[in-house]
């Protein structure tokens, strides 16, 4: 059973966050021993298509046959009506043929899995999850250059607000800055909450999503030698193409461009992560200077004072512009760190949780269901007290 659990769990993580070569090495090696080994990788047929194959497979089994078949119905059968399964779009989550192909392994080996995969290893999990559509909250609260705070939401379209001669368009999903060279200069704060989202669009015609828990300080109108904001929290940048720079200062460091699309993180913590995605960026961390080429990633340690620059899993780092928790060989204590941005609790752990995690969770699922399934087998039990908080007891 136990070699069958790895298989499933090969087959499940090559969809979801690809394999190593020992891993590739070792699946392929399994694909070889039987033709029929070939089918979960190949054929991407609907769920219902698989009962007929398995049952033919089982009934070369004569000693087993009669049970497994009964099995095999059963399971289905739970499977159609656990089962919430997102359109055939480009996504990362589990869809129904990787399903299949991991009930079908488990059946093989024995057993029966139809719901979530749990690997029995201390020191590693994987963990996926299906995906739902729910939409994500787009809220924020603009500060103007007088302090006065206004709260937007995604609900009140197209409402336009003025500061220091500014006008500012709130188009439901974000705000868009007009360009207004010669403008008395002053400055704007954007909070966007926990279990939120927003966007805004600079004078000069940056771009900027805010992840949850983030703020960010901008003029209304750019003017002398350089374009600057500054930043807490997480952000990725658009930056519009000028021979002015533009920089983006956080709590320890400064990064500075001409144009160009990159990712910054600065949450409370020891390290500020910045990932490029295209162009070119110069990070200065107390005089400590490094330039990144597109996926790369450079991260300023608080601690030791250095930059390490490394190749980014670019998934990973811009997972949260499309709406999912992307989780790779991760503590479960940062996994409930980056939960806690985004359902707004209090983690409190009740002891050392061993091991490492990965999965692909939506932004959209309850954080009952996320736990629930991180829990399954994750060496750890959690109970949720009435004041948000959430109480985590290794097993």
């Amino acid at each position: 059973m136990e070699r069958y659990e790895r298989i499933a769990a090969l087959i499940i993580r090559r969809s979801e966050i690809g394999l190593t070569a020992l891993e590739e090495q070792t699946l392929q090696a399994w694909v070889e021993q039987d033709p029929l080994h070939r089918q979960p990788l190949l054929e991407r047929t609907e769920l219902a298509d698989w009962a007929p194959k398995l049952r033919a497979y089982f009934q070369a089994k004569a000693d087993e046959a009669a049970a497994l078949t009964s099995d095999l119905d059963r399971s289905l059968d739970r499977m159609r009506a656990a089962a919430v399964f997102t359109p055939a779009a480009p996504t990362r989550t589990i869809s129904r043929y990787w399903i299949a192909a991991a009930v079908f392994l488990l059946l093989v080996g024995g057993g029966l899995w139809w719901r979530t995969l749990s690997i029995k290893d201390a020191s590693y999990r994987t963990l996926a999850l299906s995906d739902t559509s729910r939409g994500l909250r787009q809220t924020a609260v603009l500060t103007l250059s007088n302090q006065q705070k206004i709260t937007l939401d995604a609900k009140d379209q197209h409402r336009d607000l003025q500061d220091s001669g500014v006008t500012i368009q709130h188009q439901g999903t974000g705000l868009v800055y007009s360009s207004s060279p010669g403008k008395t200069v002053s400055h704007n704060s954007l909070y966007v909450p926990r279990s939120s989202q927003y966007s805004v669009t600079l004078p000069d015609g940056t771009r900027v999503w805010l992840n949850a828990n983030t703020t960010l300080t901008y003029p209304t109108s750019f003017s002398g030698s350089a374009r600057e904001v500054q930043i807490t929290g997480e952000a990725y940048f658009e930056v519009a193409r000028q021979n002015i720079p533009f920089v983006v200062r956080t709590s320890a460091t400064r990064i500075r461009v001409l144009g160009t699309h990159f990712n910054v993180n600065d949450y409370a913590s020891n390290f500020i992560t910045t990932t490029l995605v295209e162009g070119s960026v110069e990070i200065d961390f107390a005089g400590n200077l490094r330039v990144l080429a597109p996926n790369y990633q450079g991260i300023a340690n608080l601690v030791s004072g250095d930059i390490m620059v490394r190749p980014a899993n670019m998934e990973q780092a811009l997972a949260w512009r499309e709406g999912r928790f992307y989780f790779k060989e991760d503590a479960l204590e940062d996994i409930m760190e980056n939960l806690a941005r985004w359902y707004a609790f209090k983690p409190v752990f009740r002891g050392k949780v061993n091991g490492k995690y990965s999965g692909v969770f939506s932004r959209t699922k309850p954080l009952e269901k996320i736990l629930s399934m991180l829990a399954l087998d994750g060496g750890f039990t959690y109970k949720i007290q009435p004041n948000d908080v959430v109480e985590i007891t290794p097993q």
